[in-house]
């Protein structure tokens, strides 16, 4: 990977809304090149999507984290395709490791719903352990604004 692609990539960490000419300014070349590295990195998969990052209190919401250690009798494949429809389930990771699985949820400010939903989870998945969290506070950390480098 070139330097330049580490250097657009921080700058799209910070804001992946960042004007290609401003990205152009701030690396000292040209728009065309800029833009040619962005539509080579997302055709190489390393760019996978443009995203924003939202406020879930603003919205009401729990931002909630499930981490949990599969069951080895469950088809792991199966249980997340079942979560791909859950408008509650933001994000799924696969780890290596203990945990091994990571949910990312959006719930309405309702404890009952949020145990309702660890409950749903905890059948689906049979979890041989399970840890749950509400999150309070979170920084993404990332690009030039927080000086952080790529590579």
């Amino acid at each position: 990977m070139e330097e330049l692609d580490k250097k657009l990539l921080s700058i799209l960490l910070s804001n992946s809304r960042a004007p290609i000419s401003q990205i152009a300014k701030d690396l000292s070349t040209s728009r065309q090149r800029v833009a040619k590295r962005i539509s080579g990195l997302y055709a190489e998969g390393v760019i996978r999507r443009f995203t924003i990052s939202i406020n879930w209190d603003r919205l009401h919401r729990f931002h909630v984290v499930v981490s949990m250690s599969s069951n080895p009798s469950v088809d792991m494949d199966e249980a997340i395709s079942t979560l791909r429809g859950d408008e509650h389930v933001t994000t799924i990771y696969r780890l290596v490791g203990k945990p091994d699985t990571l949910i990312h949820l959006a719930i309405p400010k309702n404890l009952a719903l949020l145990q309702k939903k660890i409950e749903e989870l905890s059948e689906l998945f049979r979890p041989v352990s399970m840890d749950v969290g509400i999150v309070t506070w979170a920084e993404e950390l990332g690009g030039e604004k927080t000086g952080k480098k790529l590579g």
